[in-house]
């Protein structure tokens, strides 16, 4: 004798069948739009994204992990063998198929957030490409330094953004049989192409036909922990720094943290993930207090997976917060004035820690840790004030800075190779071990523009072509 139903399960099934009845209207509205049906088309995008919230297996075809995007339009002509459903019809859905062309997500695009990943990659090359301009100077050049010399707050706000954008998607696709292996797939084909091929031209191929560059034969002979995204763990007596390839400790931060993080959300509703994701970033901030106390080295420190949690984790706990309704609604009311102190609380710190120096005790203990919930604060704000017309948001939606964020991964992989492995020995050929600060600043711009162009080719040329079989990943809806 089967099992009595509770209320839970009929009101859930109920859920999923009106789901699947609106899903297939509004498959209908969108696939009949003419090209000329602007008004039509963009009430079926609304009216599609209205369902993001309904109580069910609701998730998105592209993780949330690529920002909030727009659904891909469909293509006009009925697939061989399938007629187009009537508005107001039902159809019968194939719940192992991925939802391709009509996806439940974000209505809206949010530029904010790609205005975000620009300016924490352009604070990020100023500060790995102006190694000389750490001496006091006067004027414009002491300004660059003032500006420069903390520049690496953007890889703790790439660590912000990353937790926030990567727990959405998870918590979307929780319900999804494909959970892993669709999560995996998809940051694969995001992250290792590109990563791979750098790796394999400069460090197997060019070797191989011209020797090591000069300085790069450790990182040759050690480049094992690179290919395994375990360069953050490498005991630097024995590798050294991974010249011109030490950025990529953060590359492995990133990987690492997709690990694990997938077995936590799968087991967690909003509340409860928001509430264990600040117990992380309370215990991360605390270990890594008493680890700078104890004298553990500041490099050590700075590359260290489960110190830097708490950048990660209080991302993540914006993301459980905006899938709450209600609480989601009274930090929205209150976001001014919260924008407003975690400003002060940014300025303050700035004094407190010497501008976030990450060698001293200040800046190691409570600074790290004010980074990360400014940081949070930064991106789930933007989130949640959509295209709201603030001052901030303003900002960060100009579109050379968007365009920046578009392209940032391909330009924090290529921007130390270029440094280290081509401007630093021009520098060193024209002026010596010291080159004019001027000059440094004026060879910064160019890696910067140089890193852009790349960045351009490398997506447009290539990595394109991987992110164009994401939709092999895409989370499937779970059977009832």
């Amino acid at each position: 004798m089967a099992p009595e139903r509770g209320n839970d399960d009929c009101r859930r099934d109920h859920a999923q069948l009106d789901y699947r009845n609106r899903y297939a209207d509004l498959t209908a509205m969108v696939t009949q739009t003419g090209s000329g049906e602007q008004e039509q088309w963009t009430n079926s995008l609304d009216a599609l994204g209205s369902l993001v919230f309904m109580r069910g297996n609701l998730f998105a075809t592209r993780a949330i992990d690529d920002g909030f995007a727009l659904p891909r339009r469909p293509r006009d002509r009925a697939r061989p063998g399938r007629e187009k459903p009537r508005i107001g019809s039902t159809v019968k859905v194939d719940r192992t198929q991925p939802l391709r062309d009509s996806i439940l997500r974000s209505p809206t695009h949010l530029p904010a957030l790609d205005g975000i990943r620009g300016m924490a990659v352009l604070w990020v090359i100023a500060h790995n490409t102006t190694d000389h301009l750490g001496a006091p100077h006067t004027g414009p050049l002491h300004l660059l330094a003032l500006l420069a010399n903390p520049g690496w707050i953007g890889v703790q706000l790439f660590f912000s953004l990353s937790g926030f954008l990567i727990t959405g998607g998870l918590l979307d696709s929780r319900e999804a049989p494909n959970y892993y292996g669709g999560f995996y797939g998809r940051r694969a084909l995001r992250i290792m192409p590109l990563y791979f091929l750098t790796l394999l031209a400069l460090l197997v191929i060019l070797p191989a036909l011209v020797g090591a560059l000069p300085h790069t034969q450790s990182t040759v002979d050690h480049q094992a922990w690179l290919w395994l995204f375990v360069s953050n763990w490498a005991p630097s007596k024995v590798t050294g720094d991974f010249y011109g390839f030490g950025h990529f400790w953060s590359l492995a931060v990133e990987e690492q943290f997709y690990l694990f993080w997938p077995l936590l959300v799968i087991r967690l509703q909003p509340r409860p993930l928001l509430l264990t994701c600040l117990g992380i970033a309370l215990v991360s901030g605390l270990a890594r207090s008493a680890a700078a106390i104890a004298g553990m080295d500041a490099q050590a420190v700075y590359v260290n997976t489960f110190f830097r949690m708490d950048a990660l984790a209080l991302g993540a706990a914006g993301a459980a917060l905006v899938r709450i309704p209600d609480w989601a609604q009274k930090v929205r009311s209150r976001l001014p004035a919260i924008g407003v102190a975690a400003f002060l609380l940014f300025l303050a710190g700035t004094a407190a820690t010497r501008a976030y120096s990450i060698h001293g005790l200040s800046g190691m203990t409570f600074g790290y840790s004010i980074l990360a919930l400014t940081s949070a604060v930064l991106v789930t704000g933007m989130a949640l004030s959509g295209d709201g017309n603030n001052p901030v948001a303003r900002v960060l939606r100009w579109a050379p800075l968007r365009s920046c964020g578009k392209y940032s991964y391909a330009m924090y992989v290529f921007h130390v190779p270029i440094y280290k492995l081509v401007v630093t020995p021009l520098l060193a050929s024209l002026y010596g071990p010291d080159p004019p600060a001027l000059m440094e600043a004026i060879y910064a711009v160019v890696v910067g523009v140089v890193s852009y162009l790349l960045a351009y080719l490398s997506w447009h040329l290539y990595e394109k072509r991987w992110l164009n079989l994401k939709h092999r990943f895409a989370p499937r809806l779970a059977a009832v």
